[in-house]
């Protein structure tokens, strides 16, 4: 980050994320792992997802997205650096700390791919250093695990909440992928233990 510019983090709505998603997104996601925009529209629509972007000096670091069942327990459907950002010079702990700060739910569900089902052992390293990231920065990992659409995810918790309560992430990960799938989809590519 520049030392004399003041990052900010700012909510985005559905046409600013557009923005986002079609200038970084189709960059820093392979194709496969991003859901059609429309369905991204259509959750924005029924007040179930939300967006928010790093910035400095009006361009845009890094950015977040979330989409929930009921608004206290959120699911972190996207986050990355910008690669015009550059990755590995804090911008992503600096970016998940103040969203921290700036969410108002009780915490949120992150989705990690398996270290050990990665294809290889560069896959492999990359995977753990992502669960590691996010444990550095006040994410617990669970004893949840799921499997979606045939990817295996580790699935690790950041509370928010001063109580840290205790949830059961296995039901609020249900519930939330309840709320976007048909039961039909649900039941055949979604399985959570």
């Amino acid at each position: 980050m520049d030392k004399g510019a003041v990052p900010t983090v700012r909510k985005i709505g559905f046409t600013a994320f557009s923005a986002v998603y079609n200038r970084y997104m189709t960059t820093d996601f392979p194709e496969s792992e991003l859901k059609p925009l429309p369905v991204i529209e259509k959750a924005f629509a029924a007040g179930k997802y939300a967006a928010y972007i790093l910035q400095e000096d009006n361009r845009t670091k890094a950015y977040a997205s979330f989409l929930w069942d009921q608004e206290d327990i959120l699911l972190l459907d996207y986050f990355a650096v910008t690669q015009e950002s550059g990755r590995g010079a804090g911008i992503g702990s600096l970016f998940l700390q103040e969203l921290a700060r700036t969410i108002t739910a009780k915490g949120f569900i992150i989705e990690c791919e398996l270290p050990e089902k990665a294809i290889n052992e560069q896959e492999r390293i990359l995977r753990e250093k992502r669960i590691a990231f996010y444990v550095r920065n006040g994410a617990e990992i669970t004893t949840t695990r799921a499997t979606v659409f045939g990817v295996a995810f580790q699935i690790l918790y950041m509370p928010l909440d001063k109580e840290r309560k205790s949830i059961d992430v296995r039901k609020e990960l249900l519930n939330i992928y309840q709320n976007i799938s048909s039961d039909k989809l649900l039941q055949k590519f979604v399985k959570i233990a």
